[in-house]
């Protein structure tokens, strides 16, 4: 039988910490080395959001921080485990190869993260869906060729290591609607519920080393009661259910909506097929009552309604923008926000030299709940999650900064959505045509932001990285109307768009501070 054990064929780039460029390792080489490796570099952020779970996920299981109940108990595990630094060699050895051994093959009897009844004798589909709706960025069944010429007709094998990574960008990203047919039970249906990540924004925390990485991304959760991972478990699930939702495991790796079966070429080095349907049914009736639990990684947000529910991903959003929602409750985007769950984790407990040294990676995907991908993107901020820290010793200085970086951006905001308003309002008064209806962005709207926004992420990064953070003035107001003239300056020749531009600017000034913190760079 055609074998790719991803505990030893090489399939996630990994950066050696000395610099050089990154090289694929293995599962088991991943743990054994994590030591000495800086980062993973997946080229699909996607996949790399829903690794850093799965990742986190064995963490827990080889270091026991999944068997804890009271928070400082775990706490101190974890900073036991940090000053260790290194996973045991004979805990990872025992994970891999004595408790879990024939459960991380991409193509065996219980292939990893797949459902082996799709296929063979008593097979749930009738039809296979094809390579290419698996792989990301490729057109699959009726979808037009544009950019990329494969076709269900003429389909393009792809290499193991690869194929994984689009199997877990799929079993966290995939779309809802209309899939492959499948039959379970008494529940015969041919559409799917959206992936537990679909549209999502996730941060993630990076130490020093890969080791440290992991062993911050590992979440606290308090149920008494944790379930198995899918290559842990026995038996495979009902997928008639809804999915799974009890301790770590659930959490991190029993959301998902798709279910996956690859085949393989002969020598396994290659998938050249694919099914992908329904993994789990989650009624519109049962949707009243169930809802999933909530992800550590993101920021959640109020609704108008009173519900919570992660905030989306945003391709036209710097990540800076999200950096105070990060670090602390308030408001974020025009509602409350809670920060992540796990930086709740990050505030106590920690070595000082693992804690200064904290940075956030963003992953996100700007897609709607159906078939519609926009962008993909990530970004890694500088060390801003030592912030988090609350210790007597530096916790006025976190306090300062945290209120620098409130401040700084909630400043940004708003000079940003009045040059967005005004810009739109001076076009439309301008009568170069076209009319902009209320809610719509004009002509000029994208100039304005391209000028505005790098500039103003600079300015944030000067203010709130200072030894002495400052509060921004009205420097992110010079910005806006530097950019709104820079947009509408070859239009001024014409007496009218002369009078529309003039008439809206004032508007700019609203909030202009004329008070001792307009001075200094903040104003510049």
């Amino acid at each position: 039988m055609p074998s790719f054990d991803l505990r030893t064929e090489p399939w996630i780039p990994a950066r050696p910490s000395n610099g050089g460029a990154a090289v694929p390792v293995g599962l088991k080489d991943l743990f054994l080395n994590a030591h000495d490796l800086a980062d993973v570099e997946l080229a699909l952020p996607p996949a790399s959001a829903g690794l850093w779970r799965i990742l986190a996920l064995i963490t827990a299981r080889l270091t026991g921080l999944d068997t804890w109940t009271e928070f400082s108990d775990w706490a101190q595990a974890r900073a036991a485990e940090l000053e260790e630094g290194r996973f045991d060699p004979a805990e990872v050895r025992a994970y891999f190869d004595v408790r879990h051994p024939d459960r991380f093959d991409l193509y065996g009897d219980r292939p990893w993260l797949q459902d082996p009844r799709l296929h063979g004798a008593d097979a749930q589909c009738a039809k296979r869906s094809g390579i290419n709706k698996l792989c990301w960025g490729r057109p699959a069944g009726n979808t037009q060729v544009w950019l990329r010429h494969t076709h269900d007709l003429r389909p393009i094998p792809v290499p193991s290591a690869d194929a994984a990574h689009h199997l877990i960008a799929t079993l966290y990203y995939g779309p809802s609607g209309r899939c492959t047919a499948r039959t379970a039970g008494q529940v015969s249906a041919g559409d799917t519920a959206a992936g537990p990540l679909r549209g999502a924004l996730s941060f993630h925390p990076l130490g020093r080393t890969l080791y440290e990485s992991l062993l911050l991304n590992v979440p606290f959760v308090e149920e008494d009661e944790d379930g198995p991972a899918p290559w842990e478990r026995d038996g495979l699930p009902d997928p008639t259910l809804p999915p799974l939702a009890t301790g770590l495991a659930g959490r991190l790796t029993g959301q998902f909506r798709h279910a996956v079966l690859l085949r393989p070429s002969a020598d396994g080095a290659l998938a050249v097929d694919a099914t992908v349907t329904w993994g789990a049914r989650i009624t519109p009736r049962l949707r009243e009552t169930w809802s999933p639990p909530e992800d550590p990684y993101q920021i959640h947000g109020e609704r108008a309604d009173g519900t919570v529910a992660p905030e989306r991903a945003d391709a036209r959003r710097a990540v800076w923008r999200d950096v105070s929602a990060i670090l602390q409750d308030g408001q974020h985007r025009g509602r409350a926000t809670r920060m992540p769950r796990l930086h709740r984790h990050l505030r106590h407990g920690l070595p000082a030299d693992v804690t200064h040294a904290m940075r956030a990676r963003a992953y996100g995907f700007d897609q709607d709940g159906q078939t519609r991908d926009k962008q993909w993107f990530t970004a890694t901020t500088p060390r801003v999650l030592r912030w988090l820290h609350e210790s007597a010793d530096d916790d006025e200085r976190a306090g300062r900064t945290r209120r620098a970086i409130r401040e700084a951006t909630e400043a940004a905001e708003d000079a940003g959505w009045r040059l967005e308003r005004q810009i739109v309002r001076a076009w439309k008064d301008s009568g170069l045509g076209g009319e902009v209806k209320r809610g719509d962005r004009s002509p000029w709207s994208q100039a304005a932001a391209d000028h505005y926004w790098p500039r103003a992420e600079d300015l944030f990064w000067r203010l709130v990285l200072d030894e002495d953070p400052r509060e921004p003035g009205n420097g992110f107001i010079h910005l806006a109307v530097d950019a709104y003239t820079a947009t509408t300056d070859g239009y001024r020749h014409r007496p009218r768009v002369a009078r529309a531009v003039a008439r809206h600017r004032g508007a700019l000034f609203k909030n202009w501070n004329h008070g001792p913190a307009a001075s200094g760079e903040g104003a510049a």
